[in-house]
Parts: structure tokens; sequence; C-alpha cells
């Protein structure tokens, strides 16, 4: 382990001031598929810089060129002013889009599919282009001591970050906590290869979070959870950490994939012994809350879809659910009434915003094409731009949809997925699951959720209470019901904030 205070070296400056210019560049470009090719192109230096601060145990230069890097156009879409479609570009965009939805669920093998997408994304950017750029310039250096202030603040029971830098061939772990900044190398072997994706593949989850090697007295218990834990997570965590601290993550690359809330560390799950966040990164402060007298909540729940998809027989019942945990008033927009239009209008007439969003309804994560995730509403789908344009103006999302937080991992840690479009359109936190969530399993996990919301807890706590439930739970249910208690039901959930502090 390595661990390191002081002052930049002299001589290292200049890979600093490399990568301000490359951040700089991205900023400028405001899209995330022109930030990653961005990034792309100086990977090389970047990882040189990266070593070079490894070398020496500079481990301030280390957290700096990561965070200059990570998320970079969320931070320029969350930060800039109401992005609005200039009028000799609307016909155009709204052409483009119906044309591309139509193909989502089309054979994308030929070149029709290609050619639209190429020009949706040319529209996009100039569509972000249209609007002048005010958004502040990459800082020197990331504000350390400031960055504990405020997460002392926040958490005064106590707090840890882990941030993981994904240089190709190494994972460089560091934990940041009120005292020290220490580093762990994680190589990249066939071992852990297997073992995320076992944790993180479709066609295994239900041998990973079921335990079937278990159930049929071939393995271990929880053996590639405990494993993967034993890899990812144990060599950093403290042992003073305790159920009511904050531990904050920051995943890059192919950890995104993550489910953290599963993985198992000592024998035990680690939502167990932490209350979780996912953080984007460590750079930008949290979305203001919304006015404090201003407890509305936005409900959307769509269970049928023609043969765009198939019902859900269950989303009435999770908004009634809601409803009757929330406080404060409700709108609800369901099935005839819960279109794109009606949708939009309501989220860009209420000049107050809402404290609460939940939508009950299918979403989709496309394969490698994350700019085509999107909400299915009743009549249309609502596509990743077009969320990451609302002003959700600090509100708490809670997607009661499948892949939400599922991701198109580009380079330079820049990602397509609903989830992260939430928080670029101005989302405190949000709520999602990485894979489906089952309609019969949907209310037993809402329930303990909601209570704790309802009695004041912050996203991550509520979160962790719903997932502790649900395990002690696992232990006395019917065996009939035992899956909507099992991982499979709660460990894909993940607390996603930017700033380490969600309310």
């Amino acid at each position: 382990m390595l661990s390191y205070r002081g002052t930049t070296p002299p001589h290292v400056d200049q890979y600093l001031t490399a990568s301000r210019t490359v951040a700089t560049l991205r900023v400028s470009l405001a899209s995330e598929h022109a930030s990653s090719n961005i990034f792309r192109q100086a990977t090389e230096l970047y990882q040189h810089a990266l070593r070079l601060a490894v070398r020496l145990g500079h481990l301030d230069m280390v957290l700096n060129l990561a965070e200059q890097q990570r998320a970079v156009a969320l931070y320029v879409q969350r930060d800039r002013p109401a992005l609005h479609i200039p009028p000799h570009l609307q016909a155009t965009y709204e052409q483009q889009r119906t044309h591309l939805r139509s193909l989502i669920g089309a054979d994308r093998t030929g070149t029709a599919f290609a050619d639209a997408l190429t020009a949706y994304l040319d529209t996009l950017l100039r569509v972000r282009h249209s609007a002048t750029l005010d958004v502040a310039q990459p800082a020197p250096q990331l504000a350390i001591a400031a960055l504990r202030a405020r997460l002392s603040t926040a958490h005064p029971e106590g707090w840890t970050v882990l941030t993981y830098v994904d240089t190709g061939d190494v994972i460089l772990l560091l934990r940041l906590d009120a005292d020290d900044l220490t580093l762990q190398q994680i190589g990249w072997d066939t071992e852990l290869q297997q073992l995320l994706r076992l944790a993180t593949h479709r066609q295994y989850r239900m041998k990973t979070y079921l335990d079937i090697q278990r159930r049929q007295a071939t393995g271990t218990r929880w053996a590639t959870l405990n494993q993967l834990g034993a890899r990812l997570i144990a060599p950093a965590l403290p042992d003073t950490l305790t159920p009511d601290q904050r531990l904050l993550i920051v995943p890059s690359g192919r950890l995104q994939a993550v489910p953290w809330a599963g993985l198992r560390v000592g024998d035990r799950w680690l939502c167990e012994q932490a209350i979780l966040q996912v953080l984007p990164g460590l750079a930008a402060q949290p979305a203001p809350l919304p006015a404090t007298d201003n407890h509305a909540a936005l409900l959307v729940g769509c269970s049928t879809f023609g043969n765009r998809a198939e019902d859900l027989p269950g989303v009435a019942a999770a908004l009634d659910l809601v409803a009757a945990h929330w406080h404060g008033s409700a709108t609800r927009l369901v099935d005839a009434d819960a279109t794109r239009r009606n949708v939009l209008t309501q989220l860009k007439t209420n000049a107050t915003g809402y404290r609460l969003i939940h939508i009950a309804s299918h979403a989709q994560m496309v394969a490698a094409q994350g700019l085509l995730a999107h909400i299915k509403l009743t009549d249309d789908d609502l596509l990743l731009d077009e969320i990451a344009r609302l002003q959700l103006q600090g509100a708490t999302v809670v997607l009661g949809t499948c892949e939400g937080l599922a991701a198109d991992v580009m380079p330079g840690d820049e990602i397509l997925s609903l989830s992260w479009a939430l928080l670029a359109a101005g989302a405190r936190a949000v709520v999602a699951s990485l894979w489906a969530i089952y309609d019969r399993a949907a209310p037993v996990f809402l329930a303990p959720l909601y209570t704790a919301l309802a009695r004041g807890d912050d996203v991550p706590r509520a979160l962790a209470y719903a997932q502790r439930t649900l395990i002690v739970q696992a232990e006395t249910v019917d065996t009939k019901e035992a899956a909507c208690y099992a991982p499979l039901a709660w460990a894909g959930f993940c607390a996603l904030g930017v700033g380490g502090d969600c309310g």
C-alpha cells in the first residue's frame, strides 16, 4: 500500500498542465462522443502520467489526473443553462428522432441504422453548440481539503471514498478518508476478468445471484461474490467501518457494471457493512435541494405498450404503494395519460419542480449504442438525450424500470445511461437497477425503500435500509417467494448522486 502527503514535484507539472489542456478541450465540445474521442487520442499521455505519479508515490497527482478526465460531458450538461432546440433545427431533430426510434427494434445490421445514428449524433452536436457554453473550466487541482471538509459535514458518522482508475492493465484503487490517501494496485488477471463476467453478464445472473451452485451442493456459498469482494473491496476497506458510515464508490471503465451492494467481504454483504453511494466523480458539487416547502411528486406508470413491449400488470399497485408512503401532493400520469407530450409538459411547466419523480415502466439499454437508451411511455419512447435536457431542479428520481443504471461506457469514463442522463438534467439522486426488475418483486423492494424515505432518510440510507430489510426477511420467507428477497431482486440497485451528498 502506498500513502503520500506532499506538494507536486516541479518536474511533473507538465503532465498536469497537459491533462488540463485535454480536459479543457473536452469541456469545449460538450458531447459524450466527441469528448471521449479527444480522450482516446490522449490515452497514452494519460497512462504515462498515471504511471509516473504512482512511481513517485504522489497520490495527490494520481487523484487529480483521474478526476480531471472523469465524466466531463456530464458536468458540462448539468451545470449549463437549460438547452432548447433552436427553431431552425427543430424539424430536423424531430424527423431524425422519429426515424431513429423506429429502428430501435429493427434489424441493425445494414447501413440504414448506422446512417440514421450518425445523422442524429451530428444534429445533437449542433443543438448543444447552438447555445453559448458558460461552463467553468477544469480546476488546476482537486481541492482535497475542501472535499474532506464537505464530506465530513455531510456525513458526521464517518465516510470513506474508494475511487477506481482503470488503466487498461491495472486497476488503481485509491482510498480517501478524513486523514489519509492510500493506493492499492489490482491486476487485470484472468481470474478477475472471469469474476466480473460472472457478476455482470446477463447469462450468468441467475446462477450468481440465486447462488445456484451452492443450492446444487457443488460449491461454497456465494463463491463468486465473495471472491470479487475480496479482489475489489477488501484490500481498501477500513477496519473501523460501521453500518452507519458512508462508503462512496467512484467506479471506472469496466467496473461501472459492478453491483456493489451485492459484493461480499468477510462473508457479509457490503450493503450491510456501510451505506453505499455511487458517484460519477469527486470534482463536482452536489445538485441543490429543491425548495424546502416543495413536497410534490410526479408518478409515471405505463402498463400497456401495444406490440412494443410486454404488459406490466403490477404498475398501478407500485404507484399506489409510492403514493401511500409519500407525505406531499402527487401528480399521477398512468397509461393513457403517460404520453411523451404529457410527461415532458409536466416536467417543463412545474416551475418549482418535483421533490420526487417515480417512473414505473419498461426501459432499455441498447448494447453498445447507449444513445438509444430509452424509457417507454404509452405512445412513444423518451430517448436519452431528451432526458438529459430536462430541468429536474434537484429532484430524487426512482427508476422502477429495467436497466436504468446499465451503461455504455466510452473512453474517458463518458457514460451513456438513463441514470447519468437524469443527473445531467439536474437530479440530486437517482435510484436505479443495473438489470431487470421483476414485476412481482418490485413491491417487496419499494415498501421498505419508501418507508425509509418517508421518515426522512436520505436516498443512500433509504436504499441501504431496503436492501438490509430484504436480507433479513430472506431467512424466513416461504420458498415460493424466495426469489423476491434474493440478491437477484436487490443487488442491482444503486444510489447514484453527484458530489457525495444526495438528499
